[in-house]
């Protein structure tokens, strides 16, 4: 079941299954525990406000699994909800985590209707995802980080409808990585310094990694096949690359 903790301010979501089919939002300060086998189900567009660090704790054949399915008819322009971290004040983790979608149609808009463009998202939140994945989300990101320092550590984009990752004025690293059959951009850097190592990129419909908005990306390491165009860096952005392989692709380095 749920346990509330009023010492600790944390809410604590043991092995089961829950669905959430409204929003829900903590009072600033607690934090959100998932522990091993904690299945959440957001239904109809719902969303899941954390306002401190969340921890999905899962393990290896245990994972926690967040599963998102979204409302086309809400607002107008439909609701994928998700889970939105705001200000927390320690890092988050996410370790053996799957996030999955549901595979129905998808969205014309860039944001649903809370403004969110992410299926999950952290502002002015650190955090480090470890040994998980994030599958069939239709999201205009899978995973949105704005102004926070991340980790992303043998982390897996598989099927997603846009982009996979977005990561707005933020720092961080993502190593061991993959992204698998993306139909837009596989990372999409926006005003932030990032490197990127050891990941590789397959069947991306845009860009495997785009550096905008004066941004500075340091990559080893990469194999990119399949893709429009490989590493792109464009609006005074700078990009380092290194003893990388670049196969079946439109235009494997652009400016």
């Amino acid at each position: 079941g749920v346990a509330l903790s009023q010492t600790t301010k944390t809410i604590t979501f043991g092995p089961g299954n829950y669905s959430l089919e409204t929003n829900l939002e903590t009072e600033r300060g607690w934090q959100v525990e998932f522990l091993p086998g904690a299945v959440l189900e957001f239904k109809q567009g719902a969303r899941l406000k954390v306002n401190g660090p969340v921890q999905a704790l899962g393990r290896e054949g245990l994972p926690v699994q967040l599963m998102i399915t979204s409302d086309p008819t809400r607002d107008l322009i439909g609701s994928w909800g998700g889970l939105l971290v705001v200000e927390a004040n320690r890092e988050s983790l996410l370790h053996h985590t799957h996030v999955t979608g549901a595979a129905t149609e998808g969205f014309s808009e860039r944001q649903d209707a809370h403004g969110l463009t992410g299926c999950v998202t952290f502002y002015k939140s650190d955090v480090q995802i470890k040994d998980s994945v994030f599958r069939g989300l239709q999201c205009e990101d899978a995973l949105n980080i704005i102004s926070s320092d991340f980790t992303l550590d043998h982390v897996e984009f598989v099927d997603s409808r846009a982009d996979a990752f977005d990561s707005d004025f933020s720092d961080g690293i993502v190593r061991n990585s993959v992204f698998r059959n993306i139909e837009n951009d596989g990372i999409d850097l926006s005003g932030s310094r990032v490197e990127v190592s050891s990941s590789s990129f397959f069947d991306i419909g845009d860009k495997a990694i785009s550096v905008g908005e004066g941004s500075y990306l340091d990559a080893s390491e990469l194999i990119v096949d399949g893709a429009d165009a490989g590493v792109v860096s464009k609006d005074k952005s700078v990009v380092h690359i290194r003893n990388s392989d670049f196969r079946g692709i439109g235009n494997a380095l652009m400016a």
